[in-house]
């Protein structure tokens, strides 16, 4: 299957991107880039208040022996690995024992080399969409490596630890699967998949109060390991169909975490802390999720 095949007959992510580029060209120019932002800061600013003044639960509820990060680059973008490995290991779960599995085409890309806690397994570049739609597959792919771990964490590679995050603030519930509540719908409904014909596809039945965002999630091995083996049946199907769910990956996770919501710990934003966002007094920001200048 190739990008083009799917593309003329349903890809309602690039008929999206393709009428918001221009458009968000305009209003930039016009307003300057962090306005968006700065309107989802604002929907979202009340919440992430009352947030802010709750006491962090610091009993830890579930064992945690040795985690696996997924980290997933392909050409430029593996040049977030320095930032991202640095920041992780310092501030997140510093106290826990972690090995990081790196997918990427830039193999022989010095910064991951030579690590006895980094794990390089080639993947092949593909059509952005495409690259973000098997990530359930590129995990699948190595599930007799990650079952020996207590748990699998992906978190995107433009994501750095800003502050510290200790094993009784992280594991403070006994859930086997956790996502973060995205940002930019606190408050008000996400862009569900609801088209039938996509596997990804969500009814009004279902309770769609929690958006999560694709960027961060997680859990026990066994619940990742059955869930990304589900979720990649899902998207084949979807692909030999020609379909492509709206938001990708991120529609598939959402409906994987709807049909099993009882099972799922839902994070606030501060683990995906939007880097265009205004710093709130009093909050948080555990996880900032901003390219800065790694790119430039």
């Amino acid at each position: 299957m190739v990008w083009d095949e799917v593309k003329g007959v349903r890809n309602r992510n690039s008929e999206l991107i393709g009428l918001r580029h221009p458009l968000k060209k305009f209003i930039n120019s016009i307003l300057g880039i962090k306005i968006p932002a700065y309107l989802n800061y604002a929907n979202a600013k009340k919440t992430l208040k009352k947030e802010s003044k709750k006491t962090i639960a610091k009993k830890q509820l579930q064992k945690c022996g040795k985690i696996a990060l997924i980290f997933m680059g392909t050409q430029k973008y593996v040049k977030f690995f320095p930032r991202y490995y640095a920041s992780i290991k310092k501030n997140f779960l510093p106290d826990v024992k972690k090995d990081f599995y790196i997918l990427t085409d830039q193999i022989d890309y010095l910064p991951i080399q030579k690590k006895k806690d980094v794990f390089i397994r080639k993947i092949k570049h593909e059509n952005t969409s495409f690259s973000t739609l098997f990530r359930f597959k590129y995990v699948n792919n190595l599930t007799k490596e990650l079952k020996k771990y207590s748990h699998i964490i992906y978190i995107d590679v433009d994501i750095y630890a800003k502050n510290l995050v200790l094993k009784e603030e992280f594991f403070c519930h006994n859930k086997s699967l956790f996502g973060v509540q995205h940002p930019n719908f606190v408050n008000k409904r996400g862009q569900f998949e609801f088209d039938p014909r996509s596997k990804a596809s969500v009814n009004e039945k279902n309770d769609l109060s929690t958006y999560w965002q694709c960027s961060f999630w997680g859990g026990k091995s066994k619940e990742i390991l059955k869930m990304c083996k589900e979720l990649n049946k899902r998207i084949n199907l979807d692909l030999k169909n020609k379909i492509i769910a709206i938001w990708l990956d991120e529609s598939h996770l959402n409906k994987y975490f709807v049909e099993n919501k009882k099972k799922v710990h839902t994070y606030s934003p501060s683990y995906t802390y939007p880097g265009l966002w205004p710093r709130l007094r009093g909050y948080k920001r555990r996880l900032i999720h901003d390219k800065g200048n790694v790119l430039k």
